[in-house]
């Protein structure tokens, strides 16, 4: 981003500050000490911003690596006093060493230690911190656990959480020194075998996803009387086996594997709560294995078996304990596939997408006939009815809705002929009696002027509206803002609040010379917006054709960060401010690459859209990008042979990447990362693939498909 978020002022340049200085105090009185300290508070200084940990694995001619030597205490303050010690990398400044000193330098009573997302290779320093319980190594280059058996067999004895997930560890034996461990997280490692676990009899939560692991070993997992989650997405396992001890196992995720089969889970039928594996290789056949799927599960009501082989949901007639099934990307051709599910009384949510009963005339309609108790179907909320009076669902097809609709609006017009409340407004009563809707005094208020056209019938010889030739807008007392009555409540370096004066027609009969009513408005301001007309950002769209033969492999380049204003990590498309020298394109072609690394041009620029009007002017240009897969960097940053070095400061410090998703099966794969991540999609983002979605429908229905 041009312009980050929270962002301290920029220091100025050098020469000519005592200058400034100078004018400034000629201008007003010397400040006081206390005013002086406090000026000098508020001025932040930028460091120059140290690219050079981007240089990682790189060697100088005489072959010395040049990595820079960077500790903890280079990078932050330690306090001596402090139980917990953070540091989350950010604005470049990677720690590349812990330092075998390290337990000299924190307190002697420090319980948590978290080096997340730096350079650090060797395991070193915590030999004997006795105190610790949490160690997280999360994102960085450690290649073996050392020194978990220090003095007195510390700090590996008092270890409750320890994470060195994103690591290139390859032998996971010593955390057998670890026995009071409860939870372990050793993900996207290059753990071929599971060792050490053996003994660990307080663990309650392991994930060895992402790894090389081919067997569940039995003899490993039979020491694990109290684990409830077991997570062994992405690995190479062929069987599911090892588990007949694991007696309190509540969450077990063996997805994209190499599973044909699912069985042995005897000593989970009634415990297990969530099942998930789904990207496997599961026929019907495997699915109904006696030991498997076959078992009366009392507990389980989620059950994910996407992208599998499933031809029919005969394996699932009599879990009567789902709420959640995702079958979706399977091979279910007719809704006599599906009338299993029908003895499922608590299914709550199903996804069949992607399967060829998807395409179906009414598909959701009959879907939700055979089971009655469904609320969503894939993405869709089903039942009721919204407030525009027609079906709020899928409960129908296209064609269908549409007709409600125009029935609505129908009944609308005659009821405002005859002066009485629209239809869309009234609510239908158990009784057969209509209830108009209560609203709120003050919201009545507020909305009156949105409301006149709905409650104020106008006759044939009243002219509230005159059209002009050059526009065809009202010139009559249209709503307009008084841009100077505005009033600046509070400001940020980036935001301001700001209270518009605006007017509005006279309740009853406008005509022209009536005298308008005022009316107060809040909204946002971006302090770098130029004029109420400008735009301010830019929003990037850019389909990655890998396949010119293959439309189906195209994907989309979407970002993923951390937002604080949601408190979590969003979804979105690429997007920054524009400079003042910038027009939209260029605009966009620079974020795009910042952000992501691929270089790509401008093709498409629309015109300014408006993110949440009711809050804020703020205003964006949608941006079409072309990237050429034949140029060398692009290849380079999308078989991830060299780092993105674009990003600035925040945005590294709120872990912004590129996430490539497909083109075909957007939608499905937003709800995807909504569902098992907790992800914030980008409201823009959800209404692109929701128009993609409604497209493949369309074209399948033209190709004859349903």
């Amino acid at each position: 981003m041009t312009v980050p978020e929270g962002a301290p002022p920029a220091p100025s340049n050098g020469e000519n500050d005592d200058g400034k200085k100078a004018e400034e105090e000629k201008e007003g009185p010397p400040l006081s000490a206390d005013e002086a300290t406090e000026q000098q508070q508020r001025q932040a200084v930028v460091a120059p911003l140290p690219l050079d940990w981007t240089r990682m694995n790189e060697c100088d001619a005489e072959g010395v690596d040049t990595m820079p030597i960077r500790y903890p205490w280079d990078v932050f303050e330690i306090d001596p006093a402090d139980d917990r010690l953070e540091v989350v990398g950010t604005h470049g400044q990677k720690i590349t060493r812990m330092g075998g000193d390290l337990a000299s330098r924190v307190s002697p009573d420090l319980t948590h230690l978290v080096l997340r997302s730096h350079l650090v290779r060797t395991m070193e320093g915590v030999a004997g911190m006795k105190k610790l319980e949490v160690l997280e190594l999360y994102d960085n280059m450690v290649d073996e656990l050392r020194e978990l058996d220090g003095e007195g067999g510390f700090p590996g004895r008092g270890l409750k959480v320890l994470d060195i997930s994103y690591n290139v560890i390859r032998d996971m034996g010593p955390v057998a020194l670890c026995p009071n461990l409860q939870d372990l997280y050793i993900a996207q490692n290059k753990i071929k075998s599971i060792k050490g676990i053996k003994h660990l009899k307080l663990l309650r939560k392991i994930d060895l996803g992402a790894n090389r692991i081919r067997v569940m070993d039995g003899n490993e997992l039979s020491g694990l009387e109290n684990l409830e989650e077991l997570w062994l997405g992405k690995n190479k396992i062929e069987k599911i086996e090892g588990l007949s001890k694991l007696t309190k196992l509540r969450r077990l995720d063996v997805q994209s594997n190499r599973l044909t089969s699912v069985e042995n889970l005897e000593a989970q039928v009634n415990t297990l709560e969530e099942l998930y594996l789904a990207n496997n290789g599961i026929e019907v056949e495997g699915a109904k294995r006696a030991t498997g799927l076959a078992l009366k599960f009392s507990k389980l009501s989620i059950l994910d078996l996407t992208r599998n082989r499933l031809t029919d949901t005969t394996p699932f007639s009599h879990m009567t304990s789902l709420t959640d099934l995702w079958i979706s990307g399977n091979d279910i051709k007719t809704f006599e596939d599906v009338e299993p599910l029908g003895a499922l009384t608590e299914l709550d949510s199903v996804y069949l997408e992607y399967n060829p009963v998807a395409s179906e005339f009414e598909y959701r309609k009959k879907l939700a006939e055979i089971v009655p108790s469904l609320t969503q179907i894939d993405a869709n909320m089903i039942g009721g009815l919204a407030q525009h009076g027609y079906a709020s669902t899928g409960g129908g097809n296209l064609v269908e809705r549409m007709r409600q609709m125009q029935e609505v609006a129908i009944q609308n017009a005659l009821q405002q002929a005859e002066g009485q409340k629209p239809a869309a407004a009234q609510t239908e009563q158990g009784d057969g009696k209509s209830e108009e809707v209560e609203e709120d005094a003050d919201g009545a208020k507020q909305h009156a002027a949105d409301k006149t056209d709905e409650e104020s019938p106008v006759s044939e010889t009243e002219t509230p509206i005159v059209k002009t030739e050059e526009n065809g807008m009202s010139e009559l007392n249209l709503p307009r803002v008084d841009f100077d009555k505005t009033q600046t409540v509070g400001s940020t370096r980036w935001m301001r609040l700001e209270t518009l004066s605006y007017h509005v027609p006279p309740e009853e009969n406008a005509v022209a010379g009536d005298a308008s009513t005022p009316r107060k408005w809040d909204r946002v301001v971006r302090t770098t917006k130029q004029s109420e007309t400008s735009i301010d950002a830019v929003v990037v769209l850019a389909i990655l054709r890998n396949d010119v033969d293959d439309p189906t492999k195209d994907e989309i380049v979407c970002v993923r960060q951390f937002r604080p204003p949601v408190d979590g990590h969003t979804i979105e498309l690429p997007a920054g401010l524009i400079d003042a020298d910038e027009d939209p394109a260029s605009a966009a072609e620079r974020e795009f690459q910042e952000e992501t690394g691929y270089v790509g041009k401008a093709v498409d620029v629309l015109p300014a859209s408006y993110l949440s009007p009711g809050l804020t002017n703020e205003s964006a240009s949608l941006v079409r990008l072309e990237v050429d897969m034949t140029l060398e960097r692009n290849r380079q940053i999308h078989n991830d042979q060299i780092q993105n070095s674009g990003l600035e400061g925040c945005e590294r410090d709120r872990g912004l990447e590129k996430l490539l998703l497909p083109r075909v099966g957007l939608l499905g794969a937003l709800n995807d990362l909504q569902r098992r991540e907790g992800a914030k999609v980008f409201a823009a983002l959800y209404s692109l693939a929701l128009g993609m979605s409604v497209a493949e429908a369309v074209t399948a229905r033209k190709d004859g498909r349903s």
